[in-house]
């Protein structure tokens, strides 16, 4: 993707690493705020919020035409995923009884696991579905001008 806004091939690692770099700041950033705000409002629409902008900016993500588009995104993205601490916050008040919570706390490592597995896997398989799919994908306007779409399309769905 960073290859497609022109960036000088020695740069791209760089500033694929910066995609990256950015997320995790913006996540650590907003983690205390999002767990105030939630102690305030409640965890649901806290979440729900978290979640809404999630999908949003994965979009954008997917349908970024620049750099800076594509960092202001993955910013946004780590700005509304500081809630894992109120998630985890969540499974301990749904599962109250102590013997159960390792199992339960397990959950999570084992989700992000499988999707750090999987997530790159489809997402190298969808990516620029017109050349990958041209019997599906072939006349689709959208995907030429849009090759990294679909799998953020398919994550923000989820």
């Amino acid at each position: 993707m960073v290859r497609t806004f022109g960036v000088v091939e020695r740069d791209v690692a760089k500033w694929v690493g910066i995609l990256s770099a950015i997320f995790a700041l913006c996540q650590c950033i907003t983690a205390v705020p999002w767990g105030n705000l939630s102690d305030r409002i409640g965890r649901k629409p806290v979440i729900l919020t978290c979640l809404s902008i999630t999908m949003f900016f994965t979009l954008l993500f997917g349908v970024s035409t620049s750099l800076p588009m594509a960092v202001l995104a993955r910013a946004c993205l780590g700005f509304s995923s500081g809630n894992v601490g109120i998630i985890r916050t969540v499974v301990a008040e749904l599962v109250p009884e102590r013997e159960l919570q390792p199992r339960a706390f397990s959950l999570m490592p084992l989700v992000w696991a499988i999707g750090s597995i999987f997530g790159p896997a489809f997402g190298g398989a969808l990516v620029n579905p017109v050349k990958k799919y041209p019997e599906i994908f072939g006349n689709s306007h959208f995907f030429k001008t849009y090759p990294f779409a679909l799998p953020n399309i398919l994550s923000g769905g989820f």
